[in-house]
């Protein structure tokens, strides 16, 4: 009787130290998650619209690459 307790013992310890280690690699998932939807939260793209002016970068066949250009006021170039 007192080894069936023994191994009761036994049997509910190592099933106690599976579920905190499932608990532990699911806690580590939410986490994880909660990090990627906040990341996720603030990271978006804007579209802008801006008045059509004078396009100063030079045109390529297929897609122009619009990431160095500058706005520059058109007083500014004419002086």
């Amino acid at each position: 009787m007192v080894q069936d307790l023994k191994d009761h013992i036994t049997y509910q310890e190592n099933r106690r130290d599976e579920l905190q280690e499932k608990y532990s690699q699911a806690s580590a998932a939410a986490i994880k998650a909660s990090n990627r939807v906040e990341k996720l939260k603030y990271n978006f793209e804007v579209v802008v619209y801006l008045r059509q002016g004078q396009n100063e970068v030079p045109q390529q066949p297929v897609a122009t690459d619009n990431k160095d250009a500058i706005l520059v006021n058109k007083e500014i170039i004419e002086e």
